[in-house]
């Protein structure tokens, strides 16, 4: 077993979905809609028929966003051989999901800078840039994402994309 690495400039962020900062974390357990669940930790999630839905193209981020989902812990979601704990997978929809409704997470970015203090906005159409509906950036993308009411990055994002972000929590 080797225990060589080094981290030169920057140790690596987190894993998407992971809430930090616990202590000002506001997490509600939900149902996953088996037919539109979340395919990632860490993305925009809304409410439909009382269960958790991806957003779809053409949804209004400001009004329908009911929060983010949270990577369980200490849960380890694939069981394939070789697969490491963090790495990436899909949450399960048969087994309910906690949603950060206030608090920090770390998250995937799909965006080029994400400054700290900078505003969050999420992609609500597919346009040329290739990000999927639900992609979190840094900018409106010539209307095909918007803002994220009370969301900001905390900070620049690592090497992987991963970038920490603050939701609902008063700046």
């Amino acid at each position: 077993m080797t225990l060589g690495n080094a981290y030169v400039t920057r140790m690596p962020a987190g894993f998407p979905g992971m809430v930090n900062r616990v202590s000002e974390a506001s997490l509600q357990q939900e149902i996953l809609d088996t037919t539109h669940p979340p395919l990632l930790y860490g993305e925009f999630v809304k409410i439909v028929d009382g269960k958790i839905h991806i957003l779809e193209s053409g949804d209004v981020a400001a009004t329908v966003i009911c929060g983010l989902i949270a990577k369980p812990y200490p849960v380890q979601e694939t069981t394939a051989a070789g697969s490491a704990l963090g790495a990436a997978a899909v949450p399960n929809s048969a087994l309910p999901c906690d949603i950060l409704k206030r608090g920090y997470m770390m998250v995937s970015f799909g965006g080029t800078t994400a400054a700290k203090r900078g505003q969050v906005y999420v992609r609500v159409t597919v346009g040329d840039s290739g990000n999927a509906v639900g992609s979190i950036e840094e900018g409106a993308d010539a209307g095909e994402c918007e803002a994220v009411t009370n969301c900001f990055f905390m900070g620049a994002a690592d090497t992987n994309g991963i970038v920490e972000i603050s939701y609902n929590i008063e700046r």
